[in-house]
């Protein structure tokens, strides 16, 4: 299987197989002007980490918000709590059964 993602003139490749992923680059690259620039690190602004071993991928907006925060002034704000209690297990017959 090979998937490509693309966006105006970024394209994301990944596959069930390196061999498959270098056989597309090939012929594309025959085609069209590509520029291969290894693994991926970014994509859209968002910050990509593949871990390998754990197999998982880890997308983070994180400098998105710090630009935002920034813009707005508000860099130097402090986290607090939310006035919630996290050990409180909720269910769907807590809902409310009518519009609001």
């Amino acid at each position: 299987m090979l998937i490509l993602t693309s966006h105006v003139d970024d394209c994301t490749i990944t596959g069930t197989s390196s061999e498959l992923i270098h056989t597309f680059k090939d012929e594309i690259g025959s085609q069209f002007k590509i520029t291969g620039l290894g693994p991926i690190s970014w994509l859209l602004g968002m910050k990509v980490v593949h871990d390998r071993d754990a197999r998982t991928i880890t997308l983070s907006q994180e400098p998105i918000v710090e630009a935002i925060l920034a813009k707005y002034n508000f860099s130097d704000t402090k986290p607090i709590s939310v006035p919630m209690d996290p050990s409180v297990q909720y269910s769907r017959d807590q809902c409310p059964t009518t519009a609001a």
